[in-house]
């Protein structure tokens, strides 16, 4: 592991099962310089120790992070990583465990993280995820754009098994918001079956003048080191176009 990865515990959202929560820091920089960014990211036992990962691989965030960051690319950024449970499924989905997973990293473990390791309160925050991962950073920023700056949705299930989250945001009316969103795709195995999900989303975003992007890594499966590999160009661009929403929430009343 490059950087130190902190176990800060294992924390019980209301009305869900409890979950590990790991808080990953960057190399301290000569001078020493705050984290002045947050990436929150779903099945945290992922993102940077292969220890800890389902397959043995984890996405690879710490070197992808220290490089950006030793190449001026990025600020110093820090990455929460929040552990799946067994009802990953529903906690990643559009129901009502899924609201209420994230009204709770928006309500309580961010703000908790924030004010306890000496965080900004009004620092960036990105959400991401993969998959079911997703569809639950797009619903976290669609649902609290107060909260999350930009929304990176890797390989994200939109539609599968007769379910399409466009419909429900047509449903419910869903006008969009500010926040900036990355949504891409693969092209070999259940990249293939995501597929249809993920053009049916572009074009509802482009119908509401939505700042997003939709990008296609040919030969990519989904897996973590493939999303691994892209997720320093996904973290640019929404630094880049998250800009103005983060100004935005600085000068509202």
């Amino acid at each position: 592991i490059t950087g130190r990865l902190d176990t800060l515990g294992t924390f019980m959202p209301p009305g869900l099962l409890p979950r590990s929560v790991w808080l990953w820091w960057p190399p301290e920089t000569e001078p020493p310089t705050p984290v002045s960014r947050l990436v929150v990211m779903h099945d945290g036992q992922n993102v940077v120790n292969p220890a800890t990962a389902n397959f043995g691989v984890d996405w690879g965030v710490d070197e992808v992070l220290d490089g950006l960051v030793r190449e001026g690319a990025m600020p110093r950024t820090a990455v929460l990583a929040v552990a799946c449970t067994d009802e990953r499924s529903s906690d990643y989905g559009p129901g009502p465990a899924g609201v209420t997973y994230v009204a709770w990293l928006a309500e309580e473990l961010v703000p908790f993280v924030q004010s306890s390791q000496g965080m900004a309160q009004d620092l960036p925050v990105t959400v991401a995820g993969a998959s079911m991962g997703g569809l639950i950073s797009f619903i976290a920023a669609e649902r609290h754009p107060d909260v999350f700056a930009s929304a990176m949705c890797m390989s994200p299930a939109f539609a599968y098994n007769g379910f399409s989250y466009v419909d429900s945001l047509r449903a419910r009316s869903w006008s969009g918001n500010r926040v900036p969103m990355w949504i891409d795709n693969g092209t070999v195995g259940l990249e293939t079956q995501l597929q249809t999900g993920v053009d049916d989303m572009g074009a509802y975003l482009d119908s509401l003048q939505q700042t997003f992007t939709v990008r296609s890594y040919h030969g990519a499966r989904h897996f973590e080191s493939d999303w691994g590999a892209r997720f320093g160009e996904a973290l640019l661009w929404l630094t880049t176009h998250e800009l103005a929403h983060h100004e935005g929430r600085q000068s509202a009343p």
